[in-house]
């Protein structure tokens, strides 16, 4: 390939509930200028070189906790449809932390694991001992199901079972046993296995937890499967490697109302499988609803209900400490500034019914500035509104193949070619084609491909000059930007083309970022998306980002040291440990002298004395926090179902729960002292 001259230039607005502290970065320099006395809003521009070795990333501190806000950007005038008309944006952050210590009860938990040729090696390995703490951190009452597969898909029960000391022992063989000898990645009939399977009774509920490190050509096929089973249960996604597809992963996990994470590295697997099984045990939020009590002045002063469009028209599930994002189109030009009221998210947990508020006055305003074009919050919308179209489209299609030709199956096709158009963003039904940037007109000719380049960070093109193509064009390489700039235009429906990262190797933006305004090379665009990019092209050094749908990319780190597996095999299916041989190696010091520092009641208060499971449960308890803090995702539910046994022998004897929680964490400290020795 004939090397050339480029390089990489970024701005971005900022618009943050609380002031902004500090934006910084390990590998970059921005230069910050604030819009707002109240410094809630800045300009944001990189001053340095940027080199491709790196993700383009940003740190940003504000000066308080981030929170549940909105943001309004106006229409264009000049424009139609999505874009003409006032676009907010809402976004709430749910606090579950009265639900902490609490798991969703009646849970069937199934572990659906690729164990084709491609995962042979360390992939297999990490995800054989990621089941082990899979397995021991599963809590008492539930049922669970392991499938592996491959070309074809097995079972290891012939229904969801009890979670018991007969069916852990059989599951912790298959994990031992576990090996990538099932041929291909077929992942329709394992899946369809999972969603198939009868409910245990009445008040049961599947949570799916799918992993896999690889490809599929049939990727609109089961998210269409999940789709059309999502009032079965949840489906949780990982996707491991670079040769993951991020639309099967991303597009089952959003299909399945869950959450989907992505490791670059394996030694990541074992804090990825666990943080995807917390969040599938804690409480299910219910009954939700976003009710837009907007109203709007008349000029006799009466107070008229405002029709808020909201997008997309299903509420997305709630997490603990994620945000939702829901978006509003106003019905008329120029609204933003006469409106009052309040978006409200309306939700039930374990019977209790909670309520989050975003009033309009506080409500910030993006308004773009006179020379650009640039609407990232409307492209936004129209992305959330075609990805439910797509959505649909595919479960419409999945419940019957023929339904492609049927009207409710070509009115679906159509609003998606015609919103992808509108917003330039891509869509199961678009591509993006090259225009010459001095005549402005599509080549008569597509030029033969060019060889695929290397795997790279990042490669970045002036998005003008690329625009929406017709099917019948030929196949050509395009871009993972956003949208085009005003210069471009667009025509309907070509198959997706390979794409370019617009900045940088991250899948997605940051939490942080998301809601600015950002600008590469000659772009006037958003946000990049990048549902087409090989995951190739992503950095293996990118730190933890999370995004407004739930995504998570985990940043690399070493793998886990042997002592905690070890631990975790020793320990019991209720929680505790037994003070042996084996656990004191574990913690770097002598059953002699574990069993010498044992103190022989709970408490001066207390007569009772301490068992040695007791002790060596409040042993290991200790050293999780003192010596594997850093590892705290991939412990914290076998730690938790540790203590909570804790708690059930205290409470034993001591009726009030506070001062039987206060019982044990003296106990823990007490156990601190001799693994700190």
């Amino acid at each position: 390939m004939n090397s050339c001259t480029y390089s990489v230039s970024f701005e971005a607005i900022l618009l943050m509930p609380h002031d902004i502290t500090v934006v910084r970065s390990e590998s970059d320099t921005y230069d910050v200028k604030f819009s707002t006395e109240g410094k809630k809003s800045a300009e944001v521009k990189m001053t340095s070189t940027f080199k491709p070795d790196h993700d383009l990333q940003m740190v940003i501190q504000m000066s308080g906790q981030l929170s549940s806000f909105g943001i309004c950007e106006p229409g264009d005038p000049g424009q139609t449809g999505i874009l003409s008309k006032d676009c907010l944006m809402a976004q709430f952050m749910p606090n579950f932390s009265e639900f902490e210590d609490l798991q969703e009860q009646r849970n069937e938990v199934y572990f659906v694991v690729d164990r084709s040729g491609s995962m042979e090696g360390s992939s297999i390995e990490h995800a054989s001992s990621s089941l082990l703490i899979f397995l021991k951190s599963l809590p008492a009452g539930c049922r669970f199901q392991i499938i592996g597969f491959g070309s074809w898909h097995d079972c290891l029960f012939q229904e969801p079972t009890d979670y018991n000391e007969t069916s852990l022992e059989r599951a912790l063989q298959y994990q031992r046993e576990m090996t990538a000898n099932m041929g291909g990645t077929e992942v329709l009939p394992a899946l369809k296995a999972a969603f198939d399977s009868p409910l245990s009774g009445q008040g049961w509920y599947k949570q799916i937890v799918f992993l896999t490190d690889g490809d599929v050509s049939n990727a609109d096929e089961v998210i269409g499967l999940v789709s059309s089973n999502v009032g079965k249960g949840r489906l949780f996604a990982i996707g491991i490697g670079e040769g993951c597809s991020t639309n099967l992963v991303s597009g089952v996990a959003r299909a399945g109302r869950g959450m989907a994470a992505f490791i670059r590295d394996n030694a990541q697997m074992h804090g990825a499988v666990m943080k995807i099984l917390k969040e599938a045990l804690q409480p299910r939020a219910s009954e939700i609803s976003v009710k837009w009590s907007v109203t709007k002045k008349s000029a006799s002063g009466t107070a008229n209900p405002v029709n808020v469009i909201s997008i997309p028209t299903k509420v997305p599930p709630v997490f603990a400490g994620r945000f939702l994002t829901m978006y509003g189109i106003l019905p008329e030009e120029g609204q933003f500034a006469e409106l009052s009221g309040e978006v409200v998210l309306e939700y039930e947990i374990l019977g209790t019914k909670y309520s989050l508020r975003i009033d309009m006055a506080s409500v910030q305003l993006h308004q773009s500035q006179p020379d650009k074009t640039d609407v990232p919050i409307h492209r936004l919308a129209g992305k959330c509104q075609m990805t439910e179209l797509s959505d649909k489209y595919k479960a419409e299609l999945m419940r019957d193949p023929e339904k492609s030709k049927s009207d409710e199956a070509k009115s679906l096709r159509s609003q998606i070619e015609q919103l992808s158009c509108a917003i330039n963003v891509l869509s199961i039904f678009t591509g993006l084609v090259g225009v010459d940037p001095v005549k402005q007109e599509i080549p008569a000719e597509a030029p033969a491909p060019a060889p695929a380049p290397p795997p790279m960070f990042c490669r970045s093109m002036p998005i003008r000059h690329y625009m929406c193509m017709a099917k019948t064009a030929p196949r050509v390489v395009g871009s993972a930007g956003f949208g085009c700039s005003n210069m471009a235009a667009s025509i309907a429906a070509a198959p997706r083309s390979a794409g370019f990262l617009g900045f940088g190797g991250k899948k997605k933006a940051s939490k942080s970022v998301l809601f600015g305004r950002s600008r590469v090379a000659e772009s006037a665009a958003g946000a990049c998306v990048r549902e087409s990019l090989p995951q190739s092209a992503v950095s293996r050094e990118a730190p933890l980002i999370a995004d407004a749908t739930g995504e998570v990319d985990f940043e690399e780190k070493k793998s886990v040291e042997s002592p905690l597996l070890k631990l975790v095999e020793l320990q019991n299916i209720a929680g505790f440990w037994n003070l042996v041989e084996d656990l004191a190696k574990c913690i770097n010091l002598s059953l002699d002298s574990l069993q010498k520092l044992q103190p022989k009641t709970w408490s001066a208060s207390y007569s009772q004395a301490v068992t040695d499971r007791v002790w060596a449960t409040a042993l290991v308890l200790a050293y999780l926090h003192s010596k594997l803090s850093a590892s705290l995702d991939e412990w914290e539910l076998v730690g938790k179902k540790a203590k909570a046994w804790l708690i059930q022998q205290a409470s034993m004897f001591e009726k009030s729960p506070p001062t039987a929680k206060k019982l044990v964490d003296g106990l823990i400290e007490q156990a601190k002292l001799v693994v700190n020795k």
